[in-house]
């Protein structure tokens, strides 16, 4: 800025000595306008824009009309800007825009005073000279201003060209009425000046009474904005985040910090530039090198400085931290003063902050100081709300918190509930205290083998709850409890005594056993009172255990109205040809969303359906919902087979295949695009009327499948028999083959055996692409499991066949990202 500055001067120095040759005085005139000058320089007012709306230029074009000579034209401007530099240095503006004003408004004159003398002489006619005069001031001054920002700042020049243009028309509108008044000059005197800038000055007093209620209403705007922002954030991070932003956007500065001193730590949290971004610095206090933060606190009173004008030594240390201009007030806590906020440079204007502006920072800090109270507070309430005040382990609402997480983990974990033996034994003889001091044994204990792996809860009690987010399987879980057992049936030191105390816990599995945190509790007291009862210590949940729970209860007659109640949905599990890739069918799978218990397991609800006899509206909601949609996707062209899993009763409804009959002709569907997926135990429930069905459904054209192969009776004669045209091997038997031999081997038996008997072979459970390509090589047909896809609903599916189709090229293992 000073380099810039000190070339304009140098120009305006060699632009005056060639023009000062004819000044002609008129020392009059030279005062008069030398004072409006002064004056109009002064007037500017800053609109609500960045536009700035100053009569400079109205003087100066006033001065050309009213003086025969470009000479008395700078002398004018000379006499304005040494006015303006002894205000300029009242104002306490930094030195370098002091030398630069001045120079840019003299070597204005000068260029606007030589061109209409130049086209004077040219007999150019007088309103040309004007406007050319005027078009070179505006220019000269355009030009100067300019590039500074590009130049100091590093802003980009069509970005300030941008700020700039709307003062364009200030110089049109005040050119014109200062050529009028110059004129008005010749004709009658210094009297016309005074005539025409009455109005001028009577309007910028009522503009400038109009900014000051103004200003003052935009700072109570500011300071209720900020209280309401502020006064909302219930956490100590929100309160900074929001201090730093309102701070910024309230005041219009570049920089904003917020200065926290805690246990000899200085935490500087700081918001700059355009990019918003929050940066926070944990550092030891620094006596040199947070000086400016550490004053602000220690002299517990607001100040201001700036680079060029600061008292004492801040000058040295704004500049050290790259700021020009800088405010801070300090602020309080219960203890006295616990930081500092501090602004810095403004974003357009390169003016020192003024008293108002630092009062208002002063209240802005005390509100802050307020909102971190508050913060504090409410983070003390939350922490004794989320923890047992005795054991200082997570809660109830805690833990039940952490597990509502696990509906989004990918992966296996394991919730436990525990629930000590012998506990009321040791408050009935050595009382209440002896039984805390033992539960804060028990906790560190616990705290010690999970470590960092989980999390531990004191429900209540002696009741103990343990989350671990991940683990290998069931057999990892339980051995983990086994461990967590063990430790708590070594003795305890209480006192002078070491009492021994043993504990039942229960083992269960998300998503296994449930996602949500109602149902993992439930199901983990349900195998913890299955430990107890079989004095096992340990028990993984069955769904045996709770046969007759109030769940079940409600979830038998809840599902009965689930259609009706739109709360059952159909997902489509993705299945490719091994050769090709190529999705050539889906199956179709039953999921219920309960209002209350949330996502319900098919393997809890469907054998609840098959005892109370809603298996078979069940049955034909499904048949219905997929033949339908299998329609709809052949009608656009997509060529997908759909499967439907029968279960055992509807493989004795004689009414099935006309039923499905009815629904492949509604749907204009062949029957050979619909397979009807059956188990070996469903069938040999009732062989006799099982066989009929199937013969009935077989002669419609649908293709069999037998599900779940060789988990069941897997017997030869049945298979032969039976119309079947497919089988699946078992997702138990695949999902290991790579790496167990046994499983391997009947994998290859089972494939054999059916390409023997003419069947076509698909493998549930492809996890991955070794045991893609194995299955392949060994003669499979085709497959389905996670590596190709997850059970989607019909929307996420379609987007799904839409991506696959749009990448012809892709292999099948790219589609374990879709997921």
């Amino acid at each position: 800025m000073l380099t810039i500055a000190c070339g304009t001067a140098a120009l305006t120095v060699l632009a005056g000595a060639a023009t000062l040759s004819d000044v002609r005085p008129d020392p009059v005139a030279l005062l008069l306008f030398g004072a409006l000058l002064i004056w109009a320089e002064n007037a500017a007012v800053l609109l609500p824009t960045t536009a700035t709306v100053s009569p400079s230029f109205m003087v100066v074009m006033a001065s050309l009309a009213a003086f025969d000579g470009r000479g008395a034209l700078l002398g004018c401007a000379l006499v304005g800007a040494s006015g303006g530099l002894i205000l300029d240095m009242f104002r306490r503006r930094r030195f370098a825009v002091v030398v630069f004003n001045c120079a840019q408004y003299c070597l204005a004159a000068a260029a606007a005073g030589w061109t209409a003398e130049t086209l004077g002489r040219l007999g150019a006619p007088t309103v040309v000279q004007y406007v050319l005069a005027g078009c070179a001031f505006a220019g000269v001054n355009i030009g100067l201003v300019l590039p500074v920002p590009v130049f100091s700042a590093g802003a980009r020049l069509r970005a300030v060209w941008a700020d700039m243009a709307p003062t364009v028309p200030n110089y049109l509108a005040f050119g014109l009425l200062g050529t009028l008044i110059g004129e008005l000059y010749e004709t009658v005197g210094p009297v016309s000046v005074v005539v025409l800038v009455t109005p001028l000055v009577i309007a910028r007093s009522v503009f400038r009474a109009f900014q000051g209620l103004r200003h003052a209403y935009r700072r109570l705007e500011v300071l209720y904005g900020f209280t309401e922002h502020v006064s909302g954030a219930l956490d100590i991070d929100t309160v900074v985040r929001t201090t730093l932003g309102q701070v910024k956007d309230s005041l219009g500065v570049e920089q904003v910090e917020l200065a926290l001193l805690e246990n000899g730590t200085l935490i500087r949290c700081t918001i700059g530039g355009s990019t918003r971004v929050v940066a926070r610095v944990d550092e030891p206090v620094d006596e040199e090198a947070h000086s400016l933060e550490l004053r602000v606190m220690r002299d517990d009173k607001p100040v201001t400085a700036s680079v060029d004008m600061a008292s004492g030594d801040l000058g040295p240390v704004l500049a050290a931290r790259g700021m020009t201009h800088m405010m801070a007030a300090p602020l309080h806590g219960e203890a006295g003063v616990i930081g500092a906020l501090l602004v810095a440079d403004r974003s357009h204007e390169n003016t020192i902050f003024t008293a108002e502006e630092l009062q208002l920072l002063s209240t802005l800090a005390n509100h802050v100081s307020v909102a971190f109270q508050n913060g504090k507070l409410v983070e003390r309430l939350r922490e004794e709300s989320l923890h047992d005040s005795l054991t200082g382990l997570a809660n109830r609402t805690n833990f039940q918190a952490a597990l509502s997480g696990l509906g989004a983990h990918e992966g296996t974990s394991a919730v436990m509930l525990m629930d000590l033996d012998r506990f009321k034994e040791v408050n009935d003889t050595l009382g209440h205290e002896s039984g805390d001091t033992l539960l804060c044994e028990i906790s560190r204990r616990l705290s010690e083998l999970v470590g960092d792996r989980g999390t531990i809860a004191r429900l209540g009690g002696d009741e103990f709850a343990v989350l671990l987010p991940a683990v290998e399987g069931a057999s990892d879980a339980t051995a983990t409890a086994e461990v967590l057992l063990s430790a708590l049936e070594q003795p305890f030191p209480v006192g002078d005594l070491n009492l021994e105390v043993g504990a039942s816990i229960g083992v269960v599995l998300s998503p296994d056993h449930g996602t949500d945190a109602a149902t993992l509790l439930q199901r983990a007291d349900v195998a913890m009172y299955a430990a107890k009862e079989a004095r096992s210590g340990v028990e993984l949940y069955d769904p045996d255990h709770d046969e007759y729970s109030p769940r079940r209860l409600v979830l038998a007659n809840e599902l009965r109205h689930a259609i009706d109640r739109g709360q059952l949905t159909v997902h489509y599990q993705p299945k490719a040809d091994l050769r090709t890739g190529e999705v050539t069918g889906v199956e179709a799978l039953l999921r219920w969303h309960h209002p209350e218990y949330g996502f319900v397991p098919p393997d809890e609800f469907i054998p609840l359906a098959e005892h109370t006899g809603s298996i078979r509206p069940l049955t034909r909601w499904v048949l219905a919902a997929a033949i339908s949609q299998c329609g709809m996707w052949r009608r656009k062209g997509i060529d997908l087979d759909v499967a439907v899993n029968l279960s055992m009763r509807s493989l004795l409804d004689m009414g099935l295949p006309e039923e499905v009959e009815n629904l492949l002709q509604r749907a204009g569907l062949d029957p050979r695009s619909l397979t009807l997926e059956i188990t070996e135990s469903t069938i040999m429930a009732d062989p006799v009327r099982s066989m009929g069905v199937l013969h009935d459904l077989s002669d419609l054209g649908t293709t069999l499948s037998i599900d779940d192969f060789g988990t069941g009776y897997s017997s030869l004669s049945y298979l032969k028999r039976m119309p079947v045209g497919e089988v699946k091997v078992d997702r138990s038997f695949v999902m290991n083959m790579t790496s167990d031999q046994d499983d391997l081997v009947i994998v290859r038996s089972t494939i054999d055996l059916a390409r023997n008997l003419g069947l076509q072979v698909v493998a549930e459970g492809v996890e991955d692409r070794p045991t893609w390509e194995k299955l392949a090589n060994l003669g499979c047909d085709a497959a389905q499991g996670y590596y190709l896809g997850r059970p989607m609903p019909v929307v996420q599916l379609d987007r799904w066949l839409g991506e696959q189709r749009g990448d012809e090229t892709a292999e099948p293992a790219l589609l374990q990202g879709r997921r």
